[in-house]
């Protein structure tokens, strides 16, 4: 496995072993180096995890109690996990390190819950009895047991004021991290991030994009530095449908390893390659906008009350059709009660999240799928640059989940916070054409256009369900028809995937043998599962 990253600050009898050198104070609107940070909490004086902006996760050891304490940040980005085998209890930032250590088995049922959702569910791992720390809880180890709680109890100051209070932070963080990178694109998200920077301190960050050399999203974001006086990096992804055999099954391994077994690695190749050849302490990025605009709203009675249809509609048309892996590979006999029981639990979670569903909608957004595909990626153990990510903020987060749900719809409220911030820059076009500045206004021509957008997007939804289709990642289709045209089937550890005991037999020989063409969320999966397979294998 690839070694955990973590930089530790230790005094006298203490130690702090967090992901990066330093966390940025929100509510302080400062950076705290970890030398301060531990010699706070040695003299316990007050601190809240909440206070720190996301992505956080603290492992705090104090030889005079001999306890071991361990937080997250109040939307669970960093990713801790925590284990108990007898007397022996164990928190560390990676669950394929715990499983490794303590030879533990492979949870079958959090792999099917995996090939529905294209992730785990709640605090799932890989591994039978390792679980991830949930958003703003605090774990205490001590002679062997484990308590978990809240971690932070302070909710965030109400905005008065979304445009001002998000450049206040981003400007903040550009006086902070005058060196950070910034990731420019053509979407929405990235212009929000954009507009909150003035126009002097644009110019201070070099901007980043990821990208196809004719891409419509890298000529925006080209549009735009060059507008803004940005210098522009650019990586570009098409050589990786010509990688060799070697090269890119070995890149597999190391993106499914990076990301801790815990996402599908097709879609990390890019990301992965790119931050092996990078070499950035900090970068600004815009994740979370989502938030702002309603991701799962489309299509939703957004006044409705959340209930059990309300849910089950949400899972068969959003959740699942996403990013389901073929039921074909799988053993019928196990396969059917397992997925049964992970849409009954994701049910009842959803029926949780709050009673009114559009609430609900963004709550699950917010702590379900930016745990676990943006977390992942921002707060785990794979990388020790710092995140910027403004967007994150609880008073940001808090705002934006208050905002009436009618004028988030299809990204109006977002439209008009970039109008807000930056006139000029709301009048540019994003990748996919739509100007912001004329696209943020409400009444009945906003709703005839809601129901238009919806009609277009159901349609587009029903011929990718009926061809077998999946939302495309940067890059996935050329590495998933690179892989297939090497032949790397072959290399596939057939025997050890047989033993997880979730494969129908026929099914991997057909794998095996080039016979069954895989998609890509069902190839991610099968390779995922062989990198689990091995690591789970008993020690000689």
């Amino acid at each position: 496995m690839a070694e955990s990253a973590a930089l530790i600050e230790q005094s006298t009898r203490h130690a702090l072993c967090i992901g990066t050198s330093s966390v940025f104070n929100q509510s302080a609107g400062n950076r705290v180096s970890n030398v301060s940070l531990l010699a706070d909490i040695t003299r316990d004086k007050p601190h809240h995890s909440g206070d720190y902006l996301p992505p956080l996760a603290l492992i705090f050891a104090n030889e005079a109690t001999q306890k071991i304490e361990g937080h997250t940040d109040l939307y669970g980005l960093g990713q801790l996990f925590y284990t108990q085998a007898g007397a022996i209890a164990a928190l560390s930032n990676s669950s394929a390190l715990l499983a490794e250590l303590f030879t533990t088995p492979v949870d079958r049922q959090a792999l099917i819950s995996f090939s529905l959702f294209g992730a785990y569910f709640d605090n799932e791992s890989p591994f039978a009895g390792i679980h991830k720390l949930r958003a703003n809880e605090r774990i205490v180890l001590h002679s062997g047991k484990i308590s978990i709680g809240l971690a932070s109890d302070r909710r965030p100051m109400p905005s008065n004021n979304m445009a001002r209070d998000l450049r206040d932070l981003t400007c903040a963080l550009s006086d902070a991290f005058p060196d950070a990178e910034f990731e420019l694109s053509g979407g929405i998200d990235s212009r929000i991030l954009l507009a909150a920077l003035t126009p002097e301190r644009r110019k201070k960050h070099r901007a980043f994009t990821l990208g196809e050399p004719n891409s419509g999203d890298l000529r925006v974001a080209r549009q735009l530095a060059a507008a803004t006086g940005m210098e522009h990096r650019t990586f570009d992804i098409s050589f990786v449908g010509t990688l060799d055999a070697d090269t890119l099954h070995h890149l597999l391994s190391r993106s499914a390893e990076r990301y801790d077994l815990s996402s599908n690695p097709i879609d990390k190749c890019i990301l992965t390659l790119s931050n092996e050849h990078q070499d950035v302490s900090a970068r600004f990025g815009g994740q979370n906008g989502e938030t702002l605009r309603g991701f799962y709203y489309a299509g939703q009675n957004l006044a409705a009350k959340t209930d059990t249809a309300l849910a089950q509609r949400l899972l068969d048309w959003r959740l699942i059709s996403n990013e389901m892996v073929s039921p074909e590979l799988f053993d019928n006999h196990i396969y059917e009660d397992m997925a049964r029981n992970s849409r009954a639990s994701m049910t009842q979670h959803i029926i949780g999240m709050d009673e009114d569903w559009a609430v609900a909608l963004d709550k699950l957004y917010l702590f379900e799928r930016m745990q676990r595909w943006v977390g992942n990626a921002m707060g785990g153990f794979g990388t020790n640059r710092h995140t910027l990510a403004p967007l994150f903020s609880a008073r940001f987060v808090d705002a934006s989940i208050r905002f009436p749900a009618k004028r988030k719809l299809n990204s109006r409220a977002a439209f008009a916070l970039i109008a807000e911030l930056d006139d000029g820059l709301s009048q540019v076009p994003l990748d996919t054409g739509v100007v912001p500045a004329r696209n943020m206004r409400s009444g009945i021509m906003a709703r005839f256009s809601d129901v238009q957008k919806f009609a277009t997007k159901a349609a587009a939804r029903v011929r990718r369900n009926l061809a077998g289709g999946h939302h495309r990642t940067l890059g996935s289709d050329a590495v998933a028809s690179n892989w297939h045209q090497h032949g790397l089937y072959h290399r596939l550890p057939l025997n050890e995937l047989a033993q997880l005991g979730i494969f129908s037999e026929s099914a991997l020989e057909r794998i095996g043998s080039g016979e069954l063409t895989l998609n890509r969320p069902s190839l991610g999966f099968v390779l995922l599962a062989s990198q689990i397979a091995k690591l789970s294998q008993p020690k000689n």
